[in-house]
């Protein structure tokens, strides 16, 4: 095996046995707040615990289909399909929303 794979597959299984003990640490915190009766921290507990991560991604196509995941090309892009469908926007605020994706 090539090295670069081995320190792969050596850093995914350090992560997951780091996300078992967070796992089981949470369960022990569980059971101790519902044996305090402490039901809302149970359960915001069991809620992060059970919460699925959502990877953020942001791409958009061109104008001839293409993905763009550049993120200056993203907001550059996001201004001009303001521009296209803004007919009572003023320059101004179009520039404004420019300026709040960069």
């Amino acid at each position: 095996m090539r090295r670069d794979t081995v320190i792969c597959v050596t850093q995914r299984k350090g992560r997951l046995r780091d996300k078992e003990r967070w796992i089981e640490e949470q369960c022990k915190n569980i059971q101790h707040y519902f044996g305090e009766r402490k039901s809302r921290e149970a359960y915001r507990l069991l809620k992060a615990v059970k919460a699925k991560q959502q990877p953020h991604i942001s791409v958009i196509k061109d104008k001839e289909g293409r993905v763009i995941t550049d993120k200056e090309q993203v907001s550059e892009r996001w201004a001009q399909y303001c521009e296209l469908y803004s007919d009572n926007q003023s320059q101004d605020e179009i520039e404004g929303l420019r300026e709040r994706t960069e």
